[in-house]
């Protein structure tokens, strides 16, 4: 079955569902297909509008718009989750005057549209009790004009926690063990002379296949005040500790063959097998070119150019190369920094702090 209907003339806090009992009923279980409709007040994915009865007439409320993907499992049932809250919120209709918080047959989750101070509602499957692990089959998100949305700012330091960053590593050989590569990621301190600004994102990787790239992502959501849908204008500003100068290397140059890139996307950071290499599913571009979803910045040579092993601070962002991106259906969307490398030797990379404007434009 398809989504067919999106967009009501609804009130924002639409009736809410009677008292809730514990009524549920067996499921049946088999294969939905993907159903995603976006209007001027709602974007539903895997659900359509449909009605219910009710004392006086019937209620407008949404439903799945066929069997969910998922398989039946012993004590787990739907239920209706606040992302923004992190907790299980209202009831599905079973009558015109009873409810139910879970129930177990997908042809029974039937609720109102989200209340006012709502933004998303997702129903999930899995068990009631931690309901953050549980499988998300289906969402309603409250559409958003972009010109109600309001710039979003992040300002990360890296004294205390990752703060959200993940590691992504790329470009890679497919059957070689990421040990080779002597990876690490992780909070340490920034080594002399700036060991008194405290700990830093670090990241080191040795590149021995001629085309390393070494990635920290961050996913940004509703929480953070991303806008479903919409294009955002992006903006970076961010430091890092190097101590890498121009020189002859193996097989590159420590510091100028090392390019400091920054983008965004709208897709979750995941690699993908292309000819014998873990290729990036986002185009970074290759080395020193820029690819559609992130640039190059510079590169890792240290700004005083002196030959030794000191660290010193280097000062990025995109002023001369725009970037844009826009959030998903769910709010959604990736920041994307790091190095892209062609030096064939161990490179490490200090950051105290990431910075990001994000700007909603038409």
């Amino acid at each position: 079955m398809g989504a067919l209907l999106l967009w009501a003339p609804v009130a924002d806090a639409e009736t809410a569902p009677p008292q809730a009992n514990t009524s549920t009923a067996r499921a049946a279980f088999g294969t939905g297909g993907l159903g995603v409709v976006q209007g001027k007040k709602y974007v539903l994915e895997h659900l359509v509008e449909t009605t219910v009865p009710a004392k006086a007439g019937s209620i407008r409320v949404l439903a799945l718009d066929g069997p969910p993907n998922v398989s039946s499992r012993p004590g787990e049932v739907f239920f209706l989750y606040d992302p923004s809250e992190r907790s299980v919120t209202g009831s599905f209709w079973l009558s015109g005057d009873t409810a139910a918080t879970e129930v177990d047959d997908w042809r029974q989750v039937k609720f109102s549209y989200p209340s006012r101070s709502q933004q998303r509602i997702e129903v999930r499957y899995g068990s009631f009790a931690t309901p953050q692990t549980a499988d998300i089959v289906a969402s309603v998100t409250r559409s958003h004009d972009q010109k109600s949305a309001e710039p979003v700012l992040i300002d990360d330091a890296f004294t205390e926690s990752e703060q959200g960053w993940k590691q992504f590593i790329a470009d890679v050989h497919a059957d070689s063990p990421l040990e080779d590569f002597e990876l690490h990621y992780g909070l340490d301190q920034i080594p002399a002379p700036l060991d008194a600004m405290g700990r830093a994102l670090h990241m080191t990787g040795h590149n021995r296949s001629d085309d390393l790239a070494m990635f920290a992502t961050k996913e940004l959501g509703p929480r953070h005040g991303i806008k479903p849908n919409t294009n955002y204008r992006i903006d970076y500003d961010f430091d890092i500790a190097t101590n890498a100068y121009s020189g002859v290397g193996i097989g590159g140059d420590p510091g100028g063959s090392v390019y400091v890139k920054a983008g965004a996307v709208s897709i979750k950071p995941a690699t993908v097998r292309e000819a014998g290499l873990l290729r990036a599913n986002f185009d970074h571009g290759n080395q020193s070119e820029d690819g559609k979803d992130a640039v190059v910045l510079g590169n890792l040579i240290k700004p005083s150019g002196l030959e030794d092993d000191t660290y010193e601070l280097k000062h990025f962002n995109n002023t001369d190369k725009p970037l844009s991106a826009t959030s998903d259906a769910q709010g959604r969307l990736w920041l994307v920094v790091g190095t892209d490398s062609g030096y064939e030797g161990i490179t490490h990379v200090y950051f105290p702090r990431i910075g990001a404007t994000l700007t909603p434009v038409p």
